[in-house]
Parts: structure tokens; sequence; C-alpha cells
């Protein structure tokens, strides 16, 4: 599939070609092509369409969501660490979003930015404060670290609301 997808011959977004032409080209059956294709789905990596067929995912962020989440929730990585990841990254890429950020950019931070200071519930501050540094990584116009720091912010987030339910 990787080699599918670097020769350009499957596209992000684009549909699969039949199940039956996929098990020929790699030389299997349609049982293990099916479970392979499972795993990719549950990866991120295809998304499936009832009646019509699986696409490539046109959307990276899932790809990497469910292996650092896992990550995170084996402790495998620390909520000490996400925060500590967050400190070391987040001042650089504030710094080139106050540089290359948009009219649009700068309407989405005062809108996070009005958006905290009128919640009224943890929820409300925490999406508003996830709409914040969003619109930080977006307006960085690093669309690695975009996608990265997205998913960690999530994390810190959740990691967050579960120590707020612990304290209380």
């Amino acid at each position: 599939f990787k080699e599918l997808i670097a020769s350009g011959a499957l596209l992000p977004g684009h549909k699969l070609p039949p199940e039956r032409q996929l098990a020929q080209r790699f030389g299997v059956n349609r049982t293990s092509l099916r479970q392979a294709l499972k795993v990719m789905q549950l990866m991120g990596v295809l998304r499936q369409r009832v009646g019509d067929g699986t696409y490539l995912s046109a959307d990276a962020e899932h790809v990497l969501r469910e292996p650092i989440e896992f990550m995170i929730l084996t402790g495998e990585i620390s909520d000490e660490e996400l925060f500590d990841a967050r400190l070391i990254v987040e001042p650089e890429l504030a710094a080139r979003a106050a540089e290359r950020a948009t009219a649009g950019d700068i309407a989405a931070f005062q809108r996070a930015i009005e958006d905290m200071r009128n919640s009224r519930t943890e929820q409300a501050r925490m999406e508003a404060d996830m709409a914040f540094h969003e619109a930080i990584f977006r307006a960085s116009g690093n669309r690695v670290c975009r996608l990265i720091f997205t998913v960690i912010h999530r994390a810190i987030l959740a990691s967050m609301a579960r120590l707020v339910t612990r304290s209380k």
C-alpha cells in the first residue's frame, strides 16, 4: 500500500480498486487482504463508505492520533512528557504564527479568546482552549507540527480533564 501511495497510483481521497484486484496485485487471498484493510481502517489510513467502497483517507491526523493516544493510554508517554513537549515546541510555533498569521488566523485567535472569556463550563473552556492552540498551529504554517501538536494538545486536554476530575 505504501508503494501504491508513494508512486501516485493511490491518492488521498480516492477509492481503492476492488478487493479481487488488490488481492491479485499483492499475491494474497481476500481474507488476508480484508484483515489488512481492517487494520488500516482502524489506523485511519482508510475510510469505509458502506455500499460505496474503501477510500484512502485524505486526513492524515487520524493516522497519527491512534498510535499516540494508545501510547498515552498505556502509560508509555506520561502527562508530564506531554506538557514538556508543548513547552518546548509551542513558543516557536507561536512565534512563527505571529509572523505568518493571516487575517483569518487572527480572527480565529480572537474568536477562541472570546470563547474562553465567555465559557461557563470546564468543557466549554477546554474546547475554546483547543481552538486557540489549533489556530496557533495552523497559523505557524507547518503542517507537520500542526498535525502532531493537535494530537498532543488533545491528549493534554484529556489529561487536564482527568486531573480536574481526580481533584474534585
